[in-house]
């Protein structure tokens, strides 16, 4: 009796001990010399993996960046890189193993580099690169926003051509009917032409043929 009493203690003690389904896990990594202060979660979940995508993930004291594949646990939640001397390098969001919204990357001075948007590890924004005084220099669409970006100008630009086509058949047609209009004006004039030289050379052989006194 004493025997099972004891068992469903521990049994009881290890299942409040044991972190729930998708607890989340505060960890801090050296990355030679750079420090990672992440989040992952303890616990799988059902991730449905995309073959497609980069997912980043935690195992061995290391972090594991591969395509396709989960090789520890996921990262999920807030991630931030600091150098030696405490200053902030990188800032952004996991979701899932996925880099998912507002990341930024810093020099050691503090000024800001670059920043972009990602969902669900896709960029969804243009990469802003920032000079000194943090005004903007350069701007980098992504592949999927050059890919959009290409398409859009395609189709604006057959529609440009459409139009102009539809223009030029309609001016082509314009001018044939003014062509078949004074076309038709030539022939009433040359035709009134002929009605005149009618009546002319009949009244002439009418004058010609009568007897002479």
């Amino acid at each position: 009796m004493k025997i099972f009493k004891f068992l469903f203690v521990c049994t009881i003690l290890f299942s409040c001990s044991k972190p729930k389904l998708g607890e989340i896990g505060n960890y801090q990594v050296a990355l030679g010399e750079v420090k990672a202060d992440f989040h992952v979660l303890m616990w799988e979940q059902n991730i449905r993996v995309n073959k497609t995508k980069v997912y980043t993930t935690y195992s061995n004291g290391a972090l594991h960046t591969a395509r396709g594949v989960l090789s520890g646990k996921v990262l999920h939640g807030d991630y931030k890189e600091v150098s030696l001397s405490g200053t902030l390098l990188k800032v952004g969001t996991y979701r899932k193993g996925l880099k998912d919204g507002y990341w930024a990357f810093y020099k050691e001075d503090g000024s800001l580099i670059n920043d972009l948007t990602y969902s669900k590890g896709d960029t969804v924004s243009a990469v802003k690169f920032y000079n000194q005084d943090g005004s903007v220099k350069s701007k980098i669409l992504s592949l999927k926003m050059k890919k959009k970006a290409d398409k859009c100008a395609e189709k604006c630009s057959k529609r440009e051509a459409c139009i102009a086509k539809k223009e030029s058949l309609k001016e082509s047609k314009d001018s044939e009917d003014k062509g078949d209009e004074t076309g038709h004006k030539n022939k009433r004039f040359n035709l009134s032409k002929l009605k005149f030289k009618f009546k002319k050379s009949k009244k002439d052989s009418i004058s010609d043929s009568s007897p002479t006194e």
